[in-house]
């Protein structure tokens, strides 16, 4: 019996850092992408540093650009392929629909001898939480529309590392007091059963699908963006020089024309030459 609790305890501290380190994982991301460095760079910090990954990538930033003022949030990038916005808001919705029913099914079961009384995941204290979730599932569909959102990204991620521990946990919790109550004999002797609901192995996979749908949303949001210069006021890599950065006296926004080689045959120019005729040249 006391080897069955050890056990527990270190499976849900172990499901603790899981969750923890999924979504600063992710958040880490998020940072990285946000302050145009690779994403996995963050994903690396903010798992391995829960909570300080992030400020680590922030502080390195400012000291490679040589204070707080040349630091930047990038943009994210638009949606690039055709009905990822439409399936990304729709996802968002579903999920918002998902948790809502998945909460309301009321199958975690308590039997004794009295009789049986049955749980709904909501009646366990979980009612704030499901219309938390719901509200933010909703406004990162929003926030989805015009472009893939890390806040949004970032919110979802929160909301999905905590169902994920609280569904795990409730199923390890129901699995070892169903193996106690079994190798004590207290079901004999009490004629109870503790049966722990589909809900749980739902709201499961609920919570991995939204940890997907944000890491799906700063992997977009990272893709197809042209980093920014260390130094400010220089061109991105990549882009081509504008003409006043060529020829600083020429318009720039006169057309381009192609560079002429001058003639080798011509003569040399005379730089006291007027647009009128020259003497001797039979102009008089």
């Amino acid at each position: 019996m006391l080897w069955d609790l050890l056990t527990l305890t270190g499976q849900l501290f172990l499901l603790m850092w899981l969750a923890t380190a999924l979504f600063w994982g992710l958040a880490g991301a998020a940072a990285a992408a946000a302050l145009g460095r690779p994403a996995w760079q963050g994903l690396l910090l903010g798992a391995a540093l829960p909570g300080i990954g992030p400020v680590v990538l922030l502080v390195v930033d400012v000291v490679r650009r040589g204070g707080a003022a040349g630091v930047r949030a990038r943009p994210a990038a638009p949606w690039r392929v055709r009905g990822a916005r439409e399936a990304a808001v729709a996802l968002a919705v579903l999920g918002a629909v998902a948790v809502v029913v998945v909460t309301g099914l009321r199958d975690t079961r308590l039997a004794v001898v009295t009789g049986e009384v049955s749980f709904t995941v909501r009646d366990l204290g979980l009612t704030t939480a499901t219309g938390a979730t719901v509200l933010v599932l909703l406004g990162a569909a929003v926030l989805a529309w015009r472009r893939p959102s890390r806040i949004a990204a970032v919110a979802v991620a929160w909301c999905a590392s905590w169902w994920l521990l609280w569904a795990a946990g409730a199923l390890l919790v129901g699995d070892t007091l169903r193996v106690l109550a079994d190798s004590t004999g207290l079901a004999d002797a009490l004629d109870a059963a503790v049966e722990v609901g589909t809900s749980w192995w739902l709201l499961l996979g609920v919570a991995v699908a939204l940890l997907a749908w944000s890491t799906g949303l700063v992997v977009t949001g990272a893709r197809g963006r042209v980093p920014e210069p260390l130094t400010p006021g220089l061109p991105r890599p990549g882009l081509p020089l504008p003409r006043a950065g060529v020829d600083p006296f020429a318009d720039p926004f006169a057309p381009r024309t192609p560079f002429a080689a001058p003639d080798p045959s011509a003569g040399p120019a005379d730089p006291f030459a007027g647009p009128g005729p020259r003497p001797g040249s039979g102009g008089w």
